[in-house]
């Protein structure tokens, strides 16, 4: 195109301004955006919590009871020498509160009321965890098939497989 005379207008496109946004407009977007992104945390949040305490209240169940594991040679060994079940006061156990520390409040050792099985009662130390402090878990020694069998006072969603059920 050949450039215009002097004097003449430019062209219609160029003369219009582009539309102005109010202030209000623009913080009300803001605000929108805002909210948006405070529900989206507020939902994720909702579910990653309560998985989070299930995650970390599972956590410390296994440590207890893998705390607790470490005695089981110790039951085996006196069970196979003796020929009986071994008792806190026995050579090479130590009182209950003794094995105190960590996960642990303490451990007894012996034949438990519901089971003819010789084996450890674990309770489990987790202050300010409503659900598993104070709680017991039962590693019993079935000699017949070599095998140690855990259960636990603890409801199963808070356990590790093996001890379920």
């Amino acid at each position: 195109t050949p450039p215009l005379p002097p004097g003449s207008a430019a062209p219609i496109a160029a003369q219009v301004a582009p539309p102005r946004r109010s202030g209000c407009v623009l913080a009300a977007i803001v605000c929108a955006g805002g909210l948006f992104l405070v529900m989206v945390v507020g939902i994720l949040a909702a579910i990653a919590l309560p998985s989070y305490q299930q995650y970390t209240t599972r956590s410390r169940a296994a440590a207890a009871i893998a705390e607790a594991r470490a005695h089981q040679p110790a039951v085996t060994t006196f069970l196979e020498r003796e020929g009986r079940c071994p008792g806190n006061d026995d050579a090479g156990f130590a009182a209950a509160d003794s094995y105190a520390g960590g996960a642990l409040k303490s451990i007894r050792f012996g034949q438990f009321d519901e089971s003819e099985l010789c084996g450890l009662e674990a309770m489990i130390h987790a202050p300010g965890n409503e659900t598993l402090d104070g709680q017991a878990v039962w590693l019993e020694y079935n000699p017949a098939v070599d095998t140690w069998l855990c259960s636990s006072a603890v409801e199963d969603r808070h356990l590790p497989h093996e001890c379920r059920g």
